[in-house]
């Protein structure tokens, strides 16, 4: 059985970022580590009406002028009174990753107010970092300099985690080869992101989630799905 092998060039932005970026540089090491980066505004999903803002940032992490991983964050607010129904047929209306967001959300909790009241739900949706550089703790910092810039006003982050080579070639032969792939992932992001993963089916297929340490006395903890 063949493995699936990992990407040598970027997935995420394979043309870089067409937008003028800002940078933040990274502590780490000693080492010209930085992350450029472009954010939208806030921008309403649906025309119709304004019960969720977007707003989507993409980032590449350089290392001495050589850009060697990347990025790709959603956050969404939801307005004060929204209901779960209105939350779920806004974004399922929008894209199938949307839609797919507010199934895992909707289903663990019951009234999107529980998360929302809070802060704004943020996406890690793609990432990505070169192999040669993807040790030593460099996706780390640069990652989570990102969230501590850019991603104070949360209460929710969310991301499924999924290996982006396996993307449309998992297959009966290689689904072992995949599991194990997207296994390790789950444990490399607990690790950098302080994520869990959902109970049931969500976290088997590599959902995962994180609440900022001062609302975990007041969102509740996920209930899976029945």
């Amino acid at each position: 059985m063949e493995r699936v092998r990992r990407h040598d060039r970027d997935p995420v932005f394979p043309d870089g970022l067409s937008e003028p970026h800002k940078v933040i540089p990274v502590a780490f090491d000693g080492e010209h580590l930085e992350v450029r980066y472009h954010r939208t505004g806030w921008r309403r999903l649906s025309y119709e009406t304004n019960d969720i803002k977007q707003r989507h940032t993409e980032a590449l992490i350089f290392i001495d002028g050589q850009h060697v991983g990347s990025f790709d964050v959603n956050e969404f607010r939801v307005a004060a009174f929204t209901s779960s129904s209105e939350f779920f047929e806004e974004m399922d209306s929008h894209t199938q990753a949307t839609h797919n967001l507010a199934d895992v959300i909707c289903t663990n909790w019951e009234d999107i107010s529980e998360i929302s009241d809070y802060g704004d739900i943020v996406e890690l949706n793609r990432a990505w970092m070169s192999r040669p550089f993807s040790k030593s703790g460099r996706f780390s910092a640069a990652a989570n300099t990102l969230i501590t810039n850019l991603l104070k006003g949360r209460s929710l982050m969310i991301l499924k985690a999924f290996p982006l080579e396996y993307e449309g070639k998992v297959t009966d032969e290689n689904r072992d080869l995949f599991l194990h792939r997207q296994r390790a992932m789950k444990r490399h992001y607990q690790r950098i992101f302080a994520v869990s993963a959902f109970p049931g089916i969500d976290g088997e297929s590599g959902w995962m989630y994180s609440v900022p340490e001062q609302f975990r006395g007041i969102i509740s903890p996920p209930s899976g799905r029945t």
